[in-house]
């Protein structure tokens, strides 16, 4: 069992811990040639990464794309945007106090907190992160593939007025808003491969 890290925008953050969150999709990169489909999955490689396998009507050899986060029972350790309480990052990098920690997904709406010295999550170091993630399952498929359970099981949410209901949404259409506002205008569209990673919270 290995641990990596990975970056949640504040919302899917909320998702998480809200439990309304299990799976997540990440682009596979690089994208499998024009006209491939997806052969198997295969675990059990040496470098401990589980491949999504690929091949062509015209190309008899298949190749592999291998999965960035592991593989299945492999814990996720999840970056967010944070900020160092009243102390300067050198040192609260030091101390690793997590009293002095404030995490920018508990802040939703709170103008007052908009001009913060935030900073990126990218940059959030292991012993900050408050959210592990162990691995169930990895599948790969087209983006527009998914279900309206899936886009449920990615954080939608169930909104009168916003989602479902009579002349609504669907859950779909809700991921395909999301999906754009993190990935930018048009790339629901371009209908990537992706990887769809389910997952589950581990509590202390």
């Amino acid at each position: 069992m290995k641990e990596r890290p990975i970056l949640f925008s504040g919302p899917m953050v909320r998702a998480i811990l809200e439990g309304r969150k299990t799976q997540t999709r990440r682009v596979v990169k690089p994208q499998p040639n024009r006209g491939s489909r997806l052969t198997r999955m295969q675990s059990g490689y040496s470098d401990g990464h589980t491949r999504a396998v690929f091949s062509q009507e015209d190309e008899p050899n298949a190749y592999g794309i291998k999965f960035p986060y592991g593989q299945p029972r492999d814990r996720l350790w999840v970056k967010e945007t944070h900020r160092f309480d009243g102390l300067d990052p050198k040192i609260a990098l030091r101390s690793q106090c997590l009293d002095e920690i404030s995490y920018r997904a508990d802040m939703q709406g709170d103008r007052a907190c908009d001009d913060c010295a935030w900073r990126p999550s990218i940059f959030m170091p292991r012993w900050a992160s408050r959210i592990t993630l162990e691995i169930t399952g990895v599948h790969v498929e087209q983006l527009n593939k998914i279900s309206d359970f899936d886009a449920f099981q990615e954080g939608v949410k169930d909104e009168p007025g916003t989602i479902t209901g009579p002349y609504c949404r669907s859950f779909v259409q809700g991921f395909k808003g999301i999906w754009n506002s993190i990935n930018g205008p048009g790339s629901w569209d371009q209908n990537p491969w992706v990887w769809v990673v389910e997952f589950r919270r581990m509590t202390k």
